[in-house]
Order: structure tokens, then C-alpha cells, then sequence
């Protein structure tokens, strides 16, 4: 009886596997001392077996789950990184972030202005701040800022997302899913 959900079931599974594919990824790009990663393939392997193992199909044609733009977020040549220590709150509770970049792009970055923002589910920013600009080197590790937000005034239960991008022309940005939940509950509340 569950033959009608196999496409969500897919979906769900292959968005599961590219959250892990961040997760790992990001890790090593935030990593002192790590130069870089390899990863198995991004396409499936029907050799001497099947080994469903890609976010792209056999014939390197996209399973419908992430987009090119969205995997370069986490892995392109200049990535903004957010070092955050849960992604579950209460509002009684402090985001703090620091924040830093991979850059391995053609050449340094002038002055460049990255900005961040916490937007709810309906894509509504509720919170934001600049970081100052500054000229970026080649290399990892590289600071941006610190993020300290508060979280007592803002809805809850509520899901958000912590984006870090860019004001001038570098189309590298970030995202990060948090969740928000009220400090206490009223056990009187229906």
C-alpha cells in the first residue's frame, strides 16, 4: 500500500543524501590541514552491479533532487562556511556563529562585502547584519565575522535558515537549517 509514495520516498531518501554529502564536505572544508577531498563518484555505477551511490543517474543525467547551483553552495571554488555548534534552540537561547570562507577561486577577492540573514519558511528575512568588507587571499579558514543573534523575540516552533552571501558580483553563498522552540510552554495553552 505504499507503492503511490515511491517518487517521496526517493526524494526524501536523495535529499537525505545530499544533506550528508554537506555535512561531510563542509567538515573538510572547515578542517585546518585538510587539502582537499575526493569523493566516490557523483553518478550511479551499473558495472558488475548496481551501486546506487550518486546524485546523478547512470547516465550522468540529474535524479530530480538538487540542482548544479545548489551543490556548488557547499562545494565550489569560493565557499562561505557558518561554525555552528546545534541547529536546535530555544528562544531563550543565543545563535552564535563564527564564520569564515574557502576561497580557491581564480584570484583574491577586493573588498568584499558578505552579508548574512535568517529567513523563515516562507523565505520572509527576520534577521540580518553585514560583515565588514575586507580583501580575501587565496586559502581556507579565512574569517569573515561572528554572527550573535538572539533568539527570545522571534516565533516559535518555527524553522529557519541562516544564509551567508555576498553584496557585489561573487555569486558564492551559504545555508545553514535551524530550528526554533519556545523556552517554556504554558501547560494552560490549548
Amino acid at each position: 500500500g505504499v507503492l503511490e509514495y515511491n517518487r517521496a520516498f526517493a526524494r526524501a531518501s536523495g535529499r537525505f543524501q545530499l544533506m550528508c554529502y554537506k555535512e561531510e564536505i563542509e567538515a573538510n572544508l572547515r578542517t585546518p590541514g585538510l587539502a582537499g577531498f575526493q569523493l566516490l563518484d557523483l553518478h550511479d555505477y551499473l558495472g558488475q552491479g548496481t551501486a546506487l551511490i550518486g546524485l546523478l543517474d547512470a547516465f550522468w543525467e540529474s535524479k530530480g533532487y538538487v540542482t548544479p547551483e545548489e551543490f556548488r553552495r557547499f562545494s565550489g571554488p569560493t565557499v562561505p562556511l557558518a561554525r555552528l555548534a546545534q541547529r536546535t534552540f530555544t528562544t531563550a537561547e543565543t545563535l552564535t556563529a563564527d564564520v569564515e570562507l574557502y576561497h580557491f577561486g581564480a584570484k583574491p577577492l577586493t573588498q568584499a562585502a558578505a552579508y548574512w540573514e535568517v529567513v523563515d519558511a516562507s523565505g520572509l528575512t527576520v534577521a540580518g547584519g553585514d560583515f565588514a568588507p575586507r580583501d580575501v587571499p587565496i586559502g581556507k579558514n579565512l574569517p569573515l565575522g561572528r554572527i550573535a543573534l538572539a533568539l527570545d523575540k522571534m516565533p516559535a516552533p518555527a524553522a529557519y535558515k541562516l544564509i551567508v552571501s555576498f553584496k557585489d558580483d561573487t555569486d558564492a553563498g551559504n545555508d545553514w537549517n535551524f530550528w526554533l522552540y519556545p523556552a517554556a510552554i504554558d501547560p494552560a495553552a490549548p
